[in-house]
């Protein structure tokens, strides 16, 4: 990541009715790390601040995207959907921005929420609903959003669209087989019919490392890869924890198929205590399942170019994409 000077730090944290002083370091500021969390706290009030950096081409694009970003998750904090979302500054600003030579950074605060990581919980101790319900009410949120399609003016996505990430992906992976199963992937979505009911903008990375039960309520924390989307793509990313570590599904072949049927009954019936479900989310999920396995697989590359059994598993399942969802629905 790009390392955040002192100086940009306070100036952030100034705009933000706080100062260096009082920030604690909370997380990232890794190599791997998208950005750097403090916290602090403000009149009895715990907070996180986050400042992410960005330089030469991708600062103007990585600017439109956080602000865009921001925005809709500020949105589903005021529709009630429990999230870990930003909050206005004194000026009323989502989020304050700063410049250090040919770099830029951004920042915003989050409440700063507690709870109980979920890796390990019992997912059918009402778990799955309660997910259900989360997902559910951050759709519903995302469906009377002003924008849908996308912020372009053609009503489209400039950014944060399904388009850039194909093309974003294909880009980034290395192998031959996997980047021609996304350039179909491509073809496919292109076609593929989208409407208030089924797309908008998501969450796109609910892993287990992004969520906390506080409360009988699951939070979701990091919008930092949320876009436009298919909303049946949440159901997958709500799944995938489950798919690995339970049933089978994701990087090897289904095994416990009515264990998956039992968490995902569980996960629609509370998604649909918050919101209409529309029959198209669920048509095409082992398509979506695909999509979010060739996201694995490239962006964990390295990894599985070390690990060459768990590259051969992780590829047969994605060249071969045997029916998972299509056994349950």
């Amino acid at each position: 990541m790009i390392q955040v000077p002192e100086e940009i730090v306070s100036q952030l944290a100034h705009a933000f009715g706080t100062t260096r002083k009082e920030l604690a370091y909370l997380g990232g500021g890794k190599e791997f790390s998208d950005g750097i969390v403090y916290s602090f706290t403000k009149d009895g009030k715990a907070y996180a601040l986050k400042i992410l950096g960005m330089e030469g081409e991708k600062r103007e694009i990585g600017l439109k995207e956080a602000s865009e970003r921001l925005e809709f998750v500020h949105f589903c904090g005021e529709q009630g959907v429990p999230i870990v979302h930003p909050i206005r500054n004194p000026e009323g600003h989502i989020f304050e921005q700063a410049s250090h030579g040919d770099k830029a950074f951004i920042a915003y605060v989050m409440d700063k929420v507690d709870g109980q990581s979920i890796d390990h919980m019992d997912y059918h101790n009402g778990l799955s609903k309660n997910l259900g319900r989360t997902v559910g009410q951050m759709h519903k949120a995302a469906k009377l959003y002003a924008k849908w399609k996308g912020q372009g003016a053609d009503g489209d996505s400039e950014v944060l669209g399904w388009r850039q990430e194909v093309d974003f992906f294909i880009g980034w992976c290395a192998d031959e087989d996997v980047k021609d199963a996304w350039r179909q992937m491509g073809k496919t979505l292109e076609t593929y019919p989208r409407s208030r009911e089924t797309y908008g903008f998501i969450h796109n990375d609910m892993h287990v490392g992004n969520m906390v039960f506080n409360s009988d309520a699951i939070y979701l924390l990091d919008f930092d890869v949320a876009n436009y989307h298919w909303f049946s793509n949440d159901f997958i990313c709500s799944s995938q924890h489950f798919l690995w570590s339970q049933c089978g599904g994701f990087d090897r072949p289904l095994e416990k198929t009515d264990d998956l049927k039992r968490f995902f009954d569980a996960f629609l019936e509370g998604y649909q205590y918050e919101t209409h479900l529309d029959p198209l989310c669920l048509k095409d999920l082992d398509m979506f399942l695909n999509y979010r396995r060739m996201i694995i697989f490239t962006a964990m590359q390295d990894y599985m170019n070390g690990n060459p059994k768990v590259k051969m598993a992780n590829k047969k399942m994605i060249l071969e994409c045997p029916a998972v969802f299509d056994k349950i629905i």
